[in-house]
């Protein structure tokens, strides 16, 4: 299987996880009064400016949320989160995701941990092209604010410009991974088509950066432990 091939793939689970939180998610999220309403947005150009749901808050404002989903990695539990830094585009460097002030996003929803029924002995990729929506079963969500990241990562230092130029250095020296601080590290992914830089946080920091963060099934919203939350919700009531 190609890369162009893997995006393609990408592309098909994260509609199907974005269904999957719309659904379970965002839809009991308003109905129990959390949020006003949600939109999903299928707008190719408005994705690609960082925006896969706009919600509407009880006080009427309105966020822009970037769904950032694992779907490489179904039905396996991973410590940590992946954040752009840079990355190949038309043989080219471009700036990645996470510092790109062109894009419009106010907050990440991270679904991580997603577990689906078995399907043969299928993994990862060869699975992904196999899933339908009735396979999904659990995912975990972190809605962290992009702001507050970020200057969580100023105040240990980590600034824009310094990961940017560690991010060149790994280009330049082809170092693989570097280890930053306690929990964070910076990755370099020659093999894959986009040639990517990503900053890699520990999930249990984002968990301490986010506003909220729950298992999501078909029948109930569960906070993550550790998280101070809004007690379990089970369909559209708080129990």
């Amino acid at each position: 299987m190609t890369n162009t091939s893997y995006r393609t793939l990408d592309n098909k689970s994260e509609r199907i996880v974005s269904s999957f939180l719309a659904n379970h998610y965002y839809s009991v999220l308003k109905a129990n009064g959390s949020i006003a309403g949600f939109e999903t947005i299928t707008d190719p150009a408005l994705q690609r400016r960082g925006v896969d749901f706009i919600v509407t808050n009880t006080d009427g404002t309105k966020t822009n949320v970037d769904l950032k989903a694992a779907v490489a990695y179904i039905n396996e539990s991973l410590p940590t989160q992946a954040f752009e830094l840079s990355s190949l585009f038309g043989g080219k460097v471009v700036q990645g995701w996470l510092f790109n002030n062109r894009l419009e996003t106010d907050r990440y929803l991270i679904a991580t941990n997603i577990t689906g029924r078995p399907i043969g002995d299928k993994v990862k990729y060869d699975y992904v092209d196999a899933m339908q929506y009735s396979d999904l079963r659990s995912i975990d969500v972190f809605e962290v604010p992009r702001q507050r990241l970020i200057c969580y990562l100023d105040s240990l230092g980590l600034t824009r410009d310094v990961l940017e130029g560690y991010s060149r250095t790994m280009r330049e020296h082809n170092i693989l991974d570097k280890d930053l601080t306690d929990g964070i590290k910076i990755k370099f992914s020659p093999h894959l088509a986009e040639r990517p830089v990503n900053l890699v946080i520990r999930k249990s920091i984002l968990l301490k950066l986010a506003d909220s963060a729950y298992t999501v099934t078909r029948t109930s919203m569960r906070p993550l432990a550790n998280k101070n939350g809004k007690e379990q919700i089970n369909g559209h009531q708080n129990s």
